[in-house]
């Protein structure tokens, strides 16, 4: 199993996911809203819970390792055993599940962005769960 930045790479032995949750650099769209994220702007240091399609009622997995670098918020995530486990880690490895966060904006440290008028450029932030989801604001798939 390889990395490939900017991707996602599934161990289907492992159960793993692991990649970049927010890539640093690039700008997307939340609601109604355009954000980027600066380095370091995770607060908090514990793990997260893993969910589909942001359902609190859906929780598929829990990260294993949450790291920033300089690409990005780069994640390792577990996705549990059974049937939905195990059809989210095959749509995932099919390229049609991305990985998203949730990051509550209205505790969070923002400023405007002198370089994209009308985002929000995020300095610390909570994240509050990793979604695996077919629609990613950031695009950011398997190779």
């Amino acid at each position: 199993m390889t990395t490939v930045l900017g991707a996602l790479a599934v161990d289907m032995g492992a159960r793993t996911i692991t990649g970049l949750a927010v890539p640093y650099g690039r700008s997307a769209v939340s609601g109604s809203r355009r954000y980027r994220y600066l380095p370091g702007w995770r607060r908090g240091d514990g793990r997260v819970p893993l969910l589909y399609d942001h359902d609190n009622a859906q929780r598929v997995g829990r990260s294993l390792q949450i790291a920033d670098i300089p690409s990005g918020l780069h994640v390792v995530l577990f996705v549990n055993r059974g049937g939905h486990g195990d059809r989210l880690l095959a749509e995932t490895a099919a390229c049609r599940l991305g990985l998203s966060v949730r990051a509550p904006m209205e505790d969070a440290v923002w400023r405007p962005d002198p370089d994209e008028p009308g985002t929000r450029l995020v300095v610390a932030a909570d994240l509050v769960h990793i979604s695996l989801t077919r629609r990613p604001a950031f695009g950011i798939g398997v190779t």
